[in-house]
């Protein structure tokens, strides 16, 4: 009996995802930890990073007190970053992290923070010590001259305080200190996109978890060509994710080429695009894993019959690409600013046809998607004062326009999304550069 051709591409894919244990074998590493390991290694870098990052960088920032206040699970995230794990605050609760001569004050108030008594001072609050009595308390025994909270326009992940939580905290707070509050932003962002020497190993890992996932899904143990369409890459990328129990971090995005102009025809239509022999496809996707969010983007060529390579053309633009990206991890630095970044990225891309590029951080900071554009457009969120500290992921997205050698052939823009790591001894990528497509047979 006859299958479908449908009905082999569900099939197909349902074996695959069954069978799927990402090896890291190829980077002579370990297999996916399991979730218990995870939370123990997120929290005891958790710690760490308190002792080690946020005194130096409270001082560099200007900034006596941090004052991150939240309403339950769903509040501000910089909550869930913070704490560990376990952590299930209920109703309204703070977090008060205060420098002084005795060194870092680690302060937590409110209902569900029991977990954290290990890495801070918990005080539960009750009727007769709300958390606004509680809060002024300490705060006067402190005395900060500059109370950092969350609250930026222009920088998202510094913006988790609500209006309504504004409102509280210039109500309950006394005068003398909701009259010095600031945006913590300088801070916010300087902690969440540095990691210490430690992390660097788990940073890496997470990169290769995400280029694991993306070599399954570009592979005949999913693709199958004729029917596999690029909703079922989408599919499968984020099937890969729940079954490993990891956060999407970044959605799929696909881009295809193909020499003929059937193509646009199909896409004229809004068709949902089936994947044809000869078709050269790009996905990109992130996920979040030991508490890091990393971007990958992989290109693979689908085999036509009796094809055992692609096309050298590809071979050789890709290459010219990836040489692009290394003169770019190359020219940034420790202690850059985005506009020195701007300018290594615009000289590593000069003299390449339409090049376009943009740098992101990536890691605790996730900065969103990126929308191709001039160079370095993605860069405006970066705080004016912000420089490069030893221990920044990147992700770096390069984008070229070449032309296939064949007769009538439309031009191609060829996308790269790749990891890196900026170290006191220079930036690199954490996953070899891909010089060459992913083969399906």
């Amino acid at each position: 009996m006859s299958v479908p051709a449908a009905a082999v591409v569900v099939i197909a894919m349902s074996a695959g995802c069954q069978a799927f244990a990402p090896d890291f074998a190829e980077f002579g590493g370990e297999r996916i930890r399991d979730l218990r390991d995870r939370a123990a290694q997120r929290d005891t870098m958790l710690t760490l990073r308190l002792d080690t990052l946020l005194p130096a960088l409270m001082e560099r920032a200007g900034v006596d007190c941090w004052l991150t206040l939240a309403d339950g699970p769903a509040g501000d995230a910089i909550v869930s970053l913070m704490t560990v794990s376990a952590t299930r605050l209920e109703g309204k609760g703070a977090l008060l992290l205060c420098n002084g001569d005795a060194g870092l004050v680690r302060i937590a108030i409110g209902k569900g923070f029991a977990a954290n008594a290990a890495i801070y001072e918990v005080i539960e609050t009750s009727e007769d010590s709300p958390l606004e009595t509680l809060l002024n308390e300490r705060l006067r025994a402190l005395a900060p001259e500059r109370i950092g909270v969350n609250e930026s326009r222009q920088f998202p992940a510094a913006d988790g305080l609500t209006a309504s939580n504004d409102l509280w905290l210039r109500e309950h707070l006394a005068p003398e200190w909701s009259s010095r509050l600031v945006s913590s932003r300088p801070l916010v962002e300087s902690l969440l996109a540095g990691n210490i020497a430690a992390e660097a190993p788990l940073f890496v890992e997470s990169a290769r978890l995400t280029v694991a996932i993306l070599d399954e899904v570009l592979s005949d143990r999913v693709v199958f060509a004729a029917g596999t369409s690029l909703l079922d890459l989408d599919w499968a990328a984020r099937d890969r994710a729940a079954l490993l129990d990891l956060e999407v971090a970044y959605p799929p995005r696909t881009v295809i080429y193909r020499p003929s102009s059937a193509l646009e025809a199909e896409r004229r239509m809004e068709l949902d695009l089936k994947l044809q022999p000869g078709d050269l496809v790009f996905l990109s996707f992130g996920v979040r894993y030991l508490g890091y969010a990393n971007r990958v983007g992989r290109w693979a060529y689908l085999l036509p019959t009796g094809e055992r390579a692609a096309p050298a053309w590809i071979d050789e633009a890709l290459s010219s690409l990836a040489d692009a990206a290394e003169r770019t991890a190359a020219a940034i630095a420790v202690g850059q600013d985005a506009v020195e970044v701007l300018d290594a990225t615009r000289s590593a891309m000069a003299g390449l046809a339409d090049a376009v590029a943009a740098v992101d951080r990536v890691g605790r900071l996730q900065e969103g998607a990126v929308e191709l554009g001039a160079i370095g457009a993605p860069m405006t969120l970066w705080d004016s004062g912000y420089r490069l500290a030893a221990g920044t992921g990147l992700a770096i997205t390069l984008s070229i326009t070449v032309q296939p050698p064949a007769a009538g052939a439309r031009p191609l823009s060829l996308l790269l999304i790749e990891t890196a790591l900026v170290t006191a001894t220079g930036t690199s990528f954490v996953v070899p550069l891909q010089r060459t497509p992913l083969l399906i047979d």
